[in-house]
């Protein structure tokens, strides 16, 4: 996928990951501000640890797939 940047606008694609990027460092900063909230042993809190695991293990695939295999599956994502 080519990207057509000018000084003027930006592509469609990447002003959707600015804005994917603000979103995910927004619910970085929530989850660890309200961490706080579930108290340990909670099944807040252990759903929490279970969504946080699995978008990890989420992310080190795709990384897997873009860096070591490189067959395109990150750029196929793309809209």
């Amino acid at each position: 996928m080519e990207f057509k940047n000018s000084s003027i606008r930006y592509s469609k694609p990447l002003i959707g990951l600015h804005w994917l990027t603000l979103v995910l460092l927004a619910a970085v900063y929530a989850c660890m501000e309200l961490r706080g909230f579930a108290p340990k042993g909670s099944d807040l809190r252990a759903n929490m640890k279970t969504m946080h695991f699995l978008i990890g293990l989420h992310a080190a695939a795709a990384l897997v797939h873009h860096y070591v295999t490189r067959d395109n599956t990150l750029v196929r994502m793309l809209p």
